[in-house]
C-alpha cells in the first residue's frame, strides 16, 4: 500500500508489482528488473551501505539514527507522506491473559537485550515492545488510515 499512497499523494505513475516477500523484491531491484522498491530499512540498509541500492527517501516521519543522511519523503517534497513499518505478534483470540502477559514480557525482554537491540538499531529499526493494549491501538489507527487511503485511491479487493 505504500506505493499506492505515494501514487495517490504525488500523481506519479507507479505500477505496484507484488512479490512473494522482500527478498525477491530486493533481488529484482538490484538486478534492474524493477526501478524502485519500497521496503523496510532493516532489509534495505545493508544493500544501500554496500552500494547495491541507492536510498531515495525514508517513509518515516523523521530521519533514522541508523542512516541520518537519508531524507524523509516529507523533506523530499511530499508533505504528509508517512508510513511507519511495524511488526507484531498475534495469537488465538482466546489466548489466556497470563500467557499473553508472559509472551509479551519475554518478547520485550529479548528486543531490549543488548545483542538484539544493537543489530536492530544498526539496521534502522525502532524498538518499541509495547503492551498488547498499545499494539491494539496501533492496529486500529492503521486500519483507519489505510481504509481512508484505499477509498481515496479507488483501491478495491479483487
Amino acid at each position: 500500500m505504500t506505493a499506492e499512497l505515494l501514487k495517490y499523494m504525488t500523481g506519479i505513475d507507479i505500477l505496484h508489482v507484488p512479490y512473494k516477500g522482500g527478498g525477491p523484491a530486493m533481488t529484482a531491484a538490484m538486478g534492474g528488473q524493477t526501478q524502485l522498491i519500497i521496503s523496510t530499512s532493516v532489509g534495505l540498509l545493508p544493500h544501500v551501505r554496500a552500494g547495491r541500492l541507492r536510498a531515495i527517501a525514508l517513509t518515516s516521519a523523521k530521519r533514522s539514527a541508523a542512516a541520518p543522511d537519508i531524507p524523509t519523503f516529507a523533506e523530499s517534497g511530499v508533505p504528509g507522506y508517512e508510513h511507519e513499518p511495524w511488526n507484531g505478534m498475534f495469537g488465538p483470540a482466546g489466548l489466556p491473559k497470563p500467557v499473553l502477559a508472559k509472551v509479551n514480557a519475554e518478547v520485550a525482554r529479548v528486543l531490549r537485550s543488548p545483542e538484539v537491540a544493537k543489530v536492530l538499531e544498526r539496521d534502522g529499526a525502532d524498538i518499541v515492545g509495547s503492551s498488547p493494549e498499545q499494539f491494539g491501538a496501533v492496529l486500529k489507527a492503521e486500519i483507519a488510515k489505510w481504509t481512508k487511503v484505499a477509498k481515496a485511491a479507488g483501491i478495491r479487493l479483487e
